[in-house]
Parts: structure tokens; C-alpha cells; sequence
């Protein structure tokens, strides 16, 4: 097979496994109980605000709760009498941006399904359809920039390799086609549009561009939080904007930040009014170790370490890191925003991320992988045993994830416990 019918056959096999999952998606969402976007805490939890703002017009959460069945009674129950001992309202300790993104498609969805009915609810089926395929609009978007960025750095040819190859041997297929009521597919949305705006600052710097810098960056902290640490790569393009020309560009720095206030005011006035004070970490009880670290086991451990589920992403990333420090091609603002983002993660008291396929707290990061791995497959256009060796390995990855996928979806393996390379090879028997 030629080098562009293996290009040819991922982009196949990347359409059939979406495909599939997304009528397995679909199939439930529609002719199941309605529901299958939301599956447990934190799908409900992203999903309450935007429930409480289109349907009732406040922050009061305690009947919303009583209307969703995506969580346990006891759950329910429990959380609906976790309450501020200054508001007295329930509690939510996740982030207000996946609400705010989703909010245009769920208000338009509220608005026209209430012209023909007289009591929506907001928790019909074409509320969830609504969200799901505004959610897959994200992610071929993201892919779409995902390759814009790449080609800055490695060819075309190189660049769809390195994006189709990690994709598909990721958690990222995951969390962008099967499981769209979680941030992960909104947060690398937003990771590589923030990282793609911040590149047009090299060829151009009008006021519109740092506007959106602004505000996909706020965006992107108040839907994942830890992901403050991408921030490091626009910060560096509009420092070096405004040191050479500190007359201008600082303008248009004051502008960026201006454009960055209205999403994350949004949290602070939703923390006011639920949590009585403008500012506070609303994961109460979960805190950061950061003086011990899992610094190993967030990457090598058989609980969910990033390389350890998905190994094709330690190749991406040694490539990555051999093209930075040797080649100088990619930003170092990349690998320490990377590395600042490991220390968070592997602080976390969970830092296994509870119920996950793979390390679903490195979703962003997958467009780092992405570009080493491209920038292996440019370097091996030299040499065909090289690129064979590349191509059929990856093939070997891609399928790996496949059946991992198929195991984790019929719950052959444990979604939080540690589950050993034997486990994992012997789930189906």
C-alpha cells in the first residue's frame, strides 16, 4: 500500500469508527432514555447551570436536580442538601463555560420547542440532539484548526498524518464522538483556537484578533480551569508583540484583556450568588498536593497514566520534544505549558481522574502530540524502511485503541480502578 492510501485508509477507518459510535449515540439518545449525554456527576453538573438559566432564569439548582435523572437518587439527595451556609443554595462546583457555549443552541432549541408545546421541560430529547451536534460541530472544528496549526510547522502531507494517526490512537475519539456532555472536546476546541489565533500574531495584529485571543482565552479557563497553563503560549506571541512595538500593541493588549471580562465575569457572578462571595475554589475537599506530585503515575501508571493507556502518544511526544530542543521548530511555550500542566493534574488528589478512558486531563496537549508525531513521519521521508516501520507501527497503536475503546464501552475493563496491560489484553475472555 502507497504511503497516500495509507493517508486515505485512516481517513476510512477515522469515518467508520465515528460513524459507529455515533448511532451507537444516537440510538440511545433517541430511542433509549433520552438522556445519554449526560452520564453521571460531572455531565449533570456542567449541564444544571445551563438547565437552571434556560428554563428557570436563576442559579437556584435544587429543582433542576429533582427533574434529571442522570445521577442516583442517593446522589441526587445528597447533593440537592449540600447547600451555602451564606445563600442557601445547592452547591455546583463546575465551571460555568461549557453552560456559556452551549447556551445559543440550547436557548434557540427552548425557544422553538416552545412555540408547539406549552410546558418544556428542557430535558426532551431534542434538547440533548440540540447540544450533541453542536458539540460534533465543535470537534470537527477543532480538527480543522488542529491541521491549520500543524502546517505552520511541517507539510501538508506530514501535518494529516500526524493529526489522523494520534487522533485515532488517543482519548481523544473518545471524549469527541461518545462522550460530548463532559468539557474535553469544548477544552481542546478552545486549546488549539487560542493556539492558532496566538500564530496570526505573527503575520498580522488587528484589533479584532486580539479581541478573540481575549476572549477564547477566558473561555477556555472557565470551561477547564487547570488549562490556565495554555495561556503561556498567546502570553508569549503578545509579549513579543507589544516589546517590538510597545506603542501600538499595548493598545491592543489593554483590548484583549477588556475582551476577556464578560465570560469570567460570568463565573464570578454566578460564585456571588451561589457561593456568597465573588471569588472561591469551588471544589471544596478536593484539594492540590502540591508539594507531592503523582508526577510518574499521571503519565505511566496503569490508573489511567497518559502514556500508559495510549503509548502511540509518548512517540508523538518524544518527537515533539527531540523537534523543540534540537531543532528549534516548535514554541517552548509549548512544553512549559505542558510541563505546568502535568505538575496540576498530578497534584490533584485524584489525580487519576476518576472514571476516564486513558488521562482525559491532557486533552489539549493531544495537538502537541499531534505535531511530533507529524514531525517524525517528515523526518522518515529519507528512508522507506523508516517510514514503514512509522506507518505499520501506528497502524498497531490505532488498533490497540480500537479494542481498548470496545472494552471500556462494554465495561469489560474497570473506568476507575487500575487495570494492568494483562487485564487489558485478556478483556474480552
Amino acid at each position: 500500500m502507497s504511503f497516500s492510501n495509507h493517508r486515505k485508509a485512516l481517513v476510512l477507518i477515522g469515518l467508520l469508527f465515528s460513524s459507529s459510535l455515533l448511532i451507537f449515540q444516537s440510538w440511545d439518545m433517541l430511542f433509549e432514555d433520552g438522556e445519554p449525554i449526560l452520564q453521571g456527576n460531572d455531565d449533570t453538573g456542567y449541564f444544571l447551570w445551563l438547565f437552571s438559566w434556560v428554563v428557570d432564569g436563576d442559579n437556584d439548582l435544587s429543582n433542576n436536580l429533582l427533574n434529571l435523572n442522570t445521577i442516583s437518587p442517593d446522589t441526587r439527595q445528597e447533593w440537592i442538601e449540600t447547600k451555602s451556609p451564606i445563600t442557601g443554595k445547592v452547591l455546583n462546583k463546575y465551571p460555568v463555560g461549557w453552560a456559556i457555549m452551549n447556551w445559543p443552541v440550547y436557548k434557540l432549541t427552548h425557544t422553538i420547542y416552545g412555540w408547539f408545546h406549552e410546558d418544556p421541560k428542557g430535558t426532551e430529547a431534542i434538547y440533548y440532539v440540540t447540544i450533541w451536534l453542536f458539540q460534533l460541530c465543535l470537534a470537527t472544528m477543532s480538527l480543522l484548526l488542529a491541521y491549520r496549526v500543524l502546517i505552520h510547522y511541517v507539510s501538508p502531507e506530514a501535518a494529516s498524518w500526524g493529526l489522523l494517526v494520534i487522533w485515532l490512537s488517543s482519548p481523544l475519539l473518545y471524549y469527541q464522538v461518545a462522550r460530548l456532555g463532559l468539557v474535553h472536546n469544548q477544552a481542546f476546541f478552545l486549546t488549539v483556537l487560542v493556539v492558532w489565533l496566538s500564530l496570526k500574531l505573527k503575520d498580522s495584529s488587528s484589533y479584532m484578533l486580539w479581541v478573540a485571543i481575549g476572549f477564547s482565552s477566558s473561555l477556555l479557563v472557565i470551561s477547564r480551569p487547570t488549562s490556565v497553563a495554555y495561556l503561556i503560549i498567546p502570553a508569549s506571541y503578545c509579549f513579543i508583540r507589544c516589546f517590538e512595538n510597545p506603542k501600538t500593541e499595548y493598545k491592543k493588549l489593554i483590548i484583549a484583556v477588556a475582551a476577556a471580562i464578560p465570560p469570567i465575569s460570568v463565573q464570578f457572578m454566578v460564585w456571588k450568588d451561589v457561593y456568597g462571595s465573588w471569588f472561591t475554589f469551588s471544589y471544596h475537599g478536593e484539594p492540590f498536593y502540591f508539594s507531592r506530585p503523582h508526577l510518574w503515575g499521571s503519565w505511566f501508571s496503569d490508573r489511567h497514566g497518559l502514556f500508559n493507556w495510549h503509548p502511540l502518544l509518548f512517540l508523538g511526544a518524544l518527537g515533539w520534544a527531540y523537534a523543540t530542543f534540537r531543532k528549534q521548530l516548535f514554541p517552548w511555550s509549548w512544553i512549559i505549558s505542558f510541563l505546568i500542566l502535568t505538575y496540576l493534574n498530578s497534584a490533584w488528589w485524584c489525580w487519576w481522574f476518576g472514571s476516564s478512558f486513558g488521562n482525559r486531563a491532557y486533552e489539549g496537549s493531544i495537538l502537541f502530540f499531534m505535531a511530533g508525531l507529524a514531525f517524525l513521519y517528515e523526518q522518515t521521508q529519507d528512508s522507506t524502511l523508516r517510514r514503514k516501520f512509522l506507518v505499520y507501527g501506528s497502524w498497531a497503536f490505532i488498533i490497540w485503541n480500537a479494542f481498548l475503546l470496545s472494552l471500556y464501552l462494554a465495561h469489560r475493563i474497570d473506568r476507575s480502578l487500575p487495570v494492568s496491560l494483562t487485564e487489558r489484553l485478556m478483556g474480552w475472555f
